[in-house]
């Protein structure tokens, strides 16, 4: 499965399918049991380099989205700031973090109403623009498509090669294409996302399936937000840790996720 935040009602529900399909093949081993040599190799990381891409969205009434991007760039810099502090105190030397995307890994398809100043966020939704994911690209891979299309690659590549314990570490060849960010360390990817569903929204709608392909229950959309971390050596592509958490219902908000992040934090040796 290649696609990590679909924004529509009967994509939300496959969202929800998917993670709790990866989390139950994840619950049987620990990161460390699926990646047992991390420890040995981590004497050798000199310094890291953090990145992060986050996609929080809001659901509103219809069948449109909200993306409020200050609001992105607030909980992925905190996040930055707590993973910089938490792996120092790890020893493993973060010289340097950045926020590389929003939206990376929406349906490119899938317009929202966006909200991109702080001045937005008081405007009625219908006089939000709208527009298609991704919704900010960090310059550095921004200013061509070839960047572009390489950070895409390595975020869906990621998300789609989870390792179980007993395989190889998984490779992503585009992700040697972050050497220059990582010089001679490891990269530490973080990825947010969530839906956000108000509770009008998750109550008022009927959730029938009415597709053969679809579970007979329905899943009612409802809000959810996971973390996901990878550490990459960027001279060959080799993953080298993976983590993840995912939680629904109830509200998202900045101490919630970072609770979570830390929690990914905890699990490194």
């Amino acid at each position: 499965m290649k696609t990590f935040l679909l924004p529509d009602n009967r994509h939300r529900r496959k969202f929800v399918v998917f993670i709790s399909t990866l989390l139950i093949a994840g619950c049987g081993s620990s990161p460390l049991s699926r990646y047992p040599d991390f420890p040995e190799r981590k004497k050798s990381i000199q310094i890291a380099t953090v990145m992060i891409d986050c996609s929080i969205v809001e659901a509103i009434l219809g069948d449109t989205d909200k993306v409020d991007l200050p609001r992105n760039r607030e909980i992925g810099t905190m996040c930055l700031n707590l993973f910089a502090g938490m792996l120092n105190q790890k020893d493993y030397h973060v010289e340097k973090t950045f926020l590389s995307s929003i939206g990376m890994l929406m349906k490119p398809d899938r317009v929202s109403r966006v909200v991109r100043t702080q001045e937005d966020q008081h405007l009625d939704n219908e006089l939000l623009p709208i527009s298609s994911p991704p919704f900010y690209i960090h310059e550095a891979y921004g200013k061509d498509s070839l960047g572009k299309r390489a950070l895409a690659a390595v975020y869906i590549s990621l998300i789609g090669t989870m390792k179980q314990e007993g395989e190889a570490n998984p490779i992503i060849p585009e992700a040697t294409l972050f050497q220059n960010e990582a010089g001679d360390g490891v990269l530490f990817i973080v990825m947010v996302g969530g839906i956000e569903v108000p509770a009008s929204k998750q109550f008022g709608e009927r959730t029938v399936s009415r597709s053969q392909t679809e579970p007979a229950v329905a899943i009612q959309p409802i809000t959810q937000v996971s973390v996901f971390l990878f550490v990459i050596d960027t001279k060959n592509g080799e993953v080298i840790w993976d983590d993840h958490i995912f939680k629904k219902g109830g509200t998202i908000y900045p101490e919630k996720i970072l609770k979570m992040a830390g929690h990914l934090i905890e699990n490194l040796p």
